[in-house]
């Protein structure tokens, strides 16, 4: 399908949080999958539970998921490979 990623705008996903919401900007690139002749959504819908994001999503965090506080962390990892 070659480059068409730059076609497909950035989402935003918005987890809530005790000290407020956290915002987290996602490229095309970490929903999308490249199957060849077309791209695929990487990011799933269950019921009773939400959405569920994946690998493809987290490739674009470091995420902490700390059990002992029931809390999660995010930074993004730029330029990582």
């Amino acid at each position: 399908m070659g480059n068409n990623l730059s076609k497909f705008p950035k989402i935003f996903f918005t987890v809530g949080g005790v000290h407020g919401d956290v915002v987290l900007s996602t490229p095309p690139e970490s929903y999308l999958m490249d199957s060849g002749d077309s791209y695929c959504l990487g990011i799933a819908g269950t019921v009773g539970v939400g959405a569920v994001l994946g690998d493809v999503f987290m490739e674009s965090y470091y995420i902490v998921f700390d059990q002992a506080n029931n809390q999660l962390g995010f930074a993004p990892s730029i330029n990582c490979s």
